[in-house]
């Protein structure tokens, strides 16, 4: 099945790191971003709404294609740390990450 790029499910799963939105788009966790301040007017429109769940989110929503090139964490935690998350999450077994982080 899809995985979550550069071993940062593998990350989430060991130690429960969370993901900011950005970089749930970034990494194809998600494909929309809802603005807090949208929100009321998504849910004012959802309950009219007859087509798909994309066509109600578009207008309302950042995409992925709006952060793709740009990881810019806005306070996260994974995005600034890719390389080093790959380097050492890549690892085959527990205890090789467990090695890769105390390096």
């Amino acid at each position: 099945g899809p995985r979550i790029p550069h071993s940062v499910g593998i990350m989430m799963g060991l130690l429960g790191t969370p993901l900011t939105g950005r970089e749930a788009l970034y990494l194809g966790v998600a494909t929309h971003l809802i603005a807090k301040d949208k929100i009321p007017q998504l849910l004012l429109a959802a309950p009219r709404h007859k087509g798909a769940p994309a066509e109600l989110l578009a207008p309302f929503a950042a995409t992925a294609g709006d952060v793709e090139g740009t990881p810019d964490a806005r306070g996260g935690e994974v995005l600034p740390h890719l390389e080093a998350i790959e380097r050492c999450f890549s690892q085959p077994t527990v205890g090789e990450v467990a090695a890769a982080l105390g390096r």
